[in-house]
């Protein structure tokens, strides 16, 4: 979508150009039928520039070789509002033959050294700062502006009076600026060239074809910076109507600084978020009217290898995600997601749609024998982290509004450890303090467990059954863990050598025999917990 904004501003940047081209060409008539052609050009153009034009262009030198080409030295387009749109440091424009009368008019080069193309996303038009209407406010195939009759200004659509053939962009950067304090895309060092082609017909999202519908231009895109971001992609666009389709796309980018500014802005603000690094394909598809791309219909694949991302104080490897995400119907489906990290399985389904300003949305997950101690092996040059081992599995659902986590979550699940060392558990090492449990580690092994259900709420996680079984402590709780780190559990525990001499060994008894040994209060942040004991003998 991102390349086709691009081509708007490019288009802009043709259509001034033919502006510039008009009195040149009108010199050349010799009067009758050249005076009415050139007239004829000078209509649609301005017709055209003025209906969907909207930057004023400055430029250090022009040169004009006959018979129609056009060429400025550093140029500039500069939005009412003082926003450069495009900075440009040659810009050459070949027509491919001597206009006529009532035909479109053919570019067959234009060429695009060393600039920048700002495209700017302006939150009360919905369309690019100092490009509206040009990537916004086209009119629809098939309809003329009311009021207009024939001769200037009786056509605005760019395929009445424009056909380009050939783009060809020379260390080019383009960049998005999404105008909502999300960090901005760029793409440097481009060097491409745009083969055009016009289309008499469209196509609808299921390709099937949409006749009479004139504007459509086939795209076929190539960007690369060797080793480090390679875009591809196939389609066409309406320079009409603003219709964009990608029957083929594919961006392959090892993540890392070096390339996260490259990425749209939503994914790089989730990649920076999650400091991540590794090998990312991204292959898509669809329809996309660039007005209300909510209203398209599209596909993704996402594929992520040899990956590392931060989740909290931890470093967490990926050995092989794949993810497939649709857009139809106003609506976002995160069909699969399945990975193979930590030597265990993930697989999560969900769903985003619009609500308000926002998106209400839902997932649910499976998690299958995580190996906690493969995590730490990962995170062990990190200071401070605590011993973790054993095999975690969990399933749930949530939902909840994206625009007011964590407050707004609901949902349940459960989660469990086995084979494991367990005293990484916050507030266990302190219940072992307060009953003066000695802690030998040369005894642990490794077939600690846990199990825990739990809710979400708007205040936190609700922990509504939870038992555990160590070398050193039995224990059963409930109670509240609130999304800011902060603890509020009952917990009944005892000493596991006691509740071996009284069972003769773990069995159904467990729960009742610590519910009548000794209860505590385990409060405060995660990392420091405190305890104290509530009831003694009950």
């Amino acid at each position: 979508m991102r390349r086709i904004h691009a081509a708007g501003a490019a288009g802009a940047v043709v259509l001034l150009a033919l502006l510039l081209l008009y009195p040149l060409l009108r010199g050349r008539g010799t009067g009758g039928a050249g005076e009415g052609l050139a007239d004829w050009i000078g209509r649609q153009i301005v017709a055209i520039v003025n209906a969907h034009v909207v930057p004023e262009i400055s430029f250090r030198q022009l040169t004009y070789t006959p018979p129609g080409r056009v060429a400025l030295a550093d140029a500039v387009l500069t939005a009412p509002d003082g926003t450069r749109v495009v900075e440009l440091g040659g810009l050459a424009i070949e027509l491919a033959e001597v206009p006529r009368v009532n035909h479109p008019i053919v570019v067959e080069r234009v060429q695009i050294d060393r600039g920048t193309l700002n495209l700017i996303a302006d939150a009360d038009t919905g369309g690019l700062r100092g490009l509206w209407p040009l990537v916004r406010g086209a009119q629809p195939a098939g309809s003329r502006p009311a009021g207009h009759g024939e001769g200037a200004g009786a056509s605005v659509r760019l395929s009445d009076v424009l056909r380009l053939r050939r783009v060809e962009l020379r260390d080019i950067s383009i960049r998005y600026d999404p105008g909502d304090g999300k960090p901005a895309m760029e793409l440097a060092g481009i060097t491409t060239v745009l083969d055009i082609a016009p289309h008499a017909e469209g196509g609808d999202a299921a390709g099937g074809a949409v006749a009479q519908e004139p504007g459509w231009y086939a795209l076929s895109l190539r960007v690369e910076r060797p080793g480090l971001v390679t875009l591809e992609a196939d389609g066409r666009v309406n320079l009409d109507t603003l219709v964009a389709e990608v029957s083929a796309g594919r961006l392959r980018a090892t993540v890392g600084d070096e390339t996260l500014a490259s990425l749209p802005p939503e994914l790089q603000e989730l990649l920076r978020r999650h400091e991540a690094r590794g090998e990312m394909t991204l292959r898509f598809s669809g329809r996309i009217p660039l007005r209300d791309w909510m209203s398209g219909e599209a596909q993704a694949d996402v594929e992520l290898r040899d990956f590392v991302v931060a989740v909290g104080d931890y470093r967490l490897p990926i050995l092989e995600l794949l993810a497939t995400a649709r857009l139809q119907g106003r609506r976002i489906d995160l069909e699969s997601l399945k990975g193979v990290m930590l030597r265990g399985d993930v697989e999560a389904r969900g769903s985003a749609t619009p609500q308000g300003e926002s998106w209400a949305a839902q997932a649910s997950w499976r998690v299958e024998r995580l190996d906690l101690r493969a995590l730490m092996r990962a995170n062990r040059a990190s200071a401070g982290l605590p011993p973790i081992a054993g095999r975690l599995s969990s399933r749930g659902e949530a939902r909840g509004d994206l625009g007011a986590l964590p407050g707004s979550l609901r949902g349940s699940g459960e989660a469990s450890v086995r084979d494991g060392e367990l005293m990484w558990v916050p507030g266990l090492a302190q219940l072992s303090e307060a009953m003066r449990i000695g802690l030998d580690f040369a005894d642990v092994d490794l077939k600690d467990r846990a199990d825990v259900e739990f809710r979400l709420t708007a205040q936190g996680v609700e922990v509504t059954r939870s038992e555990l079984v160590s070398t050193f402590i039995a224990a059963r709780g409930e109670g509240l863990v609130r999304y800011d780190g902060t603890l509020d559990l009952r917990v009944n525990a005892g000493p596991m050598e006691k509740l071996k001499r009284v069972l003769g060994g773990l069995g159904a008894q467990l729960g009742r025999l610590t519910d009548g040994l000794m209860a505590y209060r385990v409060t405060g942040p995660l990392n420091a917990p405190r305890v104290e004991v509530r009831v003694l003998g009950r």
